[in-house]
């Protein structure tokens, strides 16, 4: 069984992100699963945020899609740069850097 990642251009999912998350900065990735790699999940996943993100502002979200995100993911920060999410299903995933603003 196989599980892979690649990240996505944000072209491909700008349809789906919300304005929200648009205005603020993120990163879209795929995690495909090879027929028989299904069996592999749930599976941990420790994801590296992308240079000048903090893990503590970021949020992930899930879309089967592409079309529409159905789910905020529970994620585990790790230190400043990485997080840690469990993976249940195959599909596009947003990191999405939500600083937040009122803190100088």
């Amino acid at each position: 069984g196989m599980i892979w990642g690649e990240s996505i251009t944000k072209a491909k999912v700008s349809q789906v992100v919300p304005r929200a998350i648009r205005k603020s900065d993120f990163i879209a990735f795929e995690i495909g699963a090879e027929p028989d790699g299904e069996d592999e999940l749930p599976l941990e996943m420790r994801i590296t945020v992308p240079a000048g993100y903090d893990a503590k502002y970021c949020a992930l979200y899930y879309t089967p899609n592409r079309k529409t995100i159905v789910a905020q993911m529970n994620t585990e920060v790790l230190n400043s740069k990485e997080l840690v999410t469990t993976i249940y299903k195959a599909g596009t995933f947003l990191l999405a850097y939500e600083p937040d603003e009122e803190e100088e």
